[in-house]
């Protein structure tokens, strides 16, 4: 997988989901979004890149960058019953790999789609914390 949108069409393709389906799975407003994420016209926000880890049973590191083996697919589960924790492991984990872009739109994007991490997210950029979610940081 050599892009972001060709990692969204697999999880879309081994779920056995058309675009449509997608879309409705993750919030969006229609199929049209969905085929400008695959064809790498759009960016998804944060919190539909959340949400498609979920529904692909994939970590965000590996649906951002393709470094991660692809895990066994699963029921979608609701991002609300994901624990807090959990979210805060992916993105420190994420971050350690990320590019500058990546950090960057992740700073402006985040705290967009999950207020209550804002202030998290600004202790983890001004380095405050050396762990946080249960995963050792390093220095943003």
């Amino acid at each position: 997988m050599d892009n972001l949108g060709d990692r969204i069409r697999e999880i879309r393709e081994r779920l056995g989901l058309n675009q449509s389906e997608t879309a409705m799975r993750l919030g969006l407003g229609g199929p049209a979004a969905v085929s400008k994420y695959e064809k790498n016209q759009r960016e998804p926000e944060i919190a539909v890149l959340i949400k498609l880890s979920v529904l692909g049973n994939v970590s965000l590191d590996w649906l951002l960058t393709g470094k991660e083996t692809v895990q066994t697919f699963a029921q979608e589960v609701p991002i609300q019953n994901i624990p807090k924790e959990q979210i805060k492991q992916w993105i420190d984990e994420f971050w350690e790999r990320a590019s500058d872009k990546q950090k960057a739109w992740l700073e402006t994007e985040f705290p967009r789609a999950f207020p209550e991490y804002k202030s998290w997210l600004e202790k983890k950029l001004r380095g405050d914390e050396q762990k946080v979610g249960g995963a050792q940081s390093k220095s943003a």
